[in-house]
């Protein structure tokens, strides 16, 4: 399943900005985002992944429609840009790869490869009843996406995440996230080019 983004995509073509990206300065110890020791996190096979939605106030991230109450609840929002730098010291973005292995190993473990949304979504806060079973603590919160200036749609429907792009993944140049949606069993891909202004959640796992 592919979830396209089109409603915010299609806006770009309406707004005017300075720049693409929103830089952020320093590296994990100046923009205070800490260890990942300081994070809750869950182990899912061999693999241990941040339990919440980053909310690391680095420079430029956003609060959906800048309500502070949307990050406490989703996490802040990056850039592809700030993402590859915003995760704290001891854990990185993971690859394509790396959520893969995680999606593969729910889908063995469960032996239910088509529900692998379901059995990651949060058990409330999904639209429509669209909630997940949580089953491996992972808590997929329905984050949304937006632009730089923080306003943007989906929050409630579907999350998106960021991920960090690999040599094998630059042919596939309009995929650089992973998503669920409120209606939908399963996983996606992100149809949307790391160099469009839109801004997603983020993902973290131990090194």
């Amino acid at each position: 399943m592919r979830l396209t983004l089109s409603r915010l995509i299609m806006q770009l073509s309406s707004i005017l900005f300075a720049t693409i990206f929103l830089s952020c300065s320093g590296d994990n110890g100046d923009k205070g985002c800490g260890h990942i020791k300081d994070y809750r996190t869950v182990t899912i096979g061999d693999q241990e992944w941040m339990a919440d939605n980053l909310n690391c106030h680095t420079e430029g991230s956003k609060c959906y429609n800048n309500d502070k109450t949307n990050c406490d609840t989703y996490g802040r929002l990056y850039t592809y840009e700030m993402a590859t730098t915003a995760c704290p010291a001891g854990s990185h973005l993971p690859t394509r790869g790396e959520w893969y292995k995680l999606m593969d190993y729910i889908g063995k473990d469960s032996e239910c490869s088509d529900c692998v949304g379901t059995l990651l979504k949060a058990t409330n806060g999904w639209y429509d009843n669209g909630n997940g079973t949580d089953n491996y603590n992972f808590t997929a919160l329905p984050g949304g996406a937006c632009f730089p200036d923080g306003t943007g749609s989906e929050i409630g429907i579907s999350g998106h995440w960021w991920i960090a792009i690999t040599y094998e993944d630059l042919a596939d140049f309009l995929n650089y996230g992973i998503c669920m949606s409120y209606d939908s069993k399963s996983y996606c891909d992100v149809n949307s080019d790391k160099d469009m202004p839109i801004m997603l959640s983020v993902r973290c796992v131990k090194d």
